[in-house]
């Protein structure tokens, strides 16, 4: 029961540190937002879980976010450079 809890905490994290609009929380915040508030314990069981850490998966939300937007600019056609 505890270990299905853990995880049920656990991927709640995985998904929040891939949301945009949470980038404002620290990495120790959204653990402790699902009840992981210990930094090092919170940061352990989540590599053990995922194989990277919460700073390693928010890293790669944040690049991935980033090229798609890139993207998208790239879709929508050359800007017209404003005058100032």
């Amino acid at each position: 029961m505890a270990a299905s809890v853990r995880r049920q905490r656990l991927a709640r994290c995985f998904a929040d540190l891939a949301e945009p609009r949470l980038r404002g929380l620290s990495i120790q915040d959204i653990g402790a937002r699902w009840g992981l508030g210990n930094g090092a314990a919170f940061s352990r069981m989540f590599r053990a879980a995922y194989g990277m850490t919460p700073g390693e998966r928010r890293g790669a939300m944040h690049s991935l976010h980033r090229i798609l937007a890139l993207s998208a600019n790239d879709r929508d056609g050359p800007r017209t450079p404003e005058l100032c």
